[in-house]
């Protein structure tokens, strides 16, 4: 007798637990198709949510920067608060991520041959530059497209030292 109420107790148990599995298993299928579906229209991309930056060092700073699909060109506005002249002044642009890192971005107004251009930049003065991406990239930019790389600057100081440093940036590509 005492076997058999173990073997009745056992069983239901066993069902309970089932039960609640089944209920609870459901409940979580959904909540992961809920996600999968989010995560596949983008809804948690968070570079989405993430401003327009452009970071660069103590001294010099990114005034402004845009990223313009129509022209498919990339323009920052470098300021000098260094307290001296920056001569032989070049800016080198590496674009980062997708589909590949690229090189070689010709800047009109910013020289790119390792500080050797003419371009001075005085103190408390700015320099616009900007860089054609159809010479990077064939297709170009669509608007809304993040554009990230990284910004080496090259110069000369008041002793004529080359200095370089770098900076980051990410823009989202704006259309009409």
């Amino acid at each position: 007798m005492m076997k058999r109420w173990i073997v009745l107790n056992h069983f239901k148990r066993a069902q309970a637990a089932m039960e609640f599995l089944m209920t609870y298993g459901w409940a979580l299928l959904v909540v992961l198709v809920a996600i999968g579906a989010l995560a596949f229209f983008g809804v948690l991309n968070p570079g989405q949510f993430l401003p327009d930056q452009c970071v660069l060092f103590a001294g010099i700073s990114c005034t402004s920067s845009f990223a313009d699909a129509n022209s498919d060109v990339v323009k920052f506005t470098f300021q000098n608060g260094l307290g001296y002249t920056m001569t032989s002044f070049a800016a080198d642009v590496l674009l980062t991520g997708n589909p590949t890192s690229l090189t070689g971005i010709t800047g009109n107004n910013c020289a790119i041959s390792q500080a050797t251009s003419t371009m001075t930049i005085v103190d408390g003065k700015s320099q616009n530059c900007w860089y054609n991406l159809l010479t990077a990239m064939p297709i170009g930019v669509n608007q809304g497209d993040k554009v990230k790389g990284k910004i080496t600057l090259r110069w000369k100081d008041s002793s004529q030292n080359i200095r370089v440093k770098e900076g980051n940036f990410a823009l989202t590509a704006e259309g009409p």
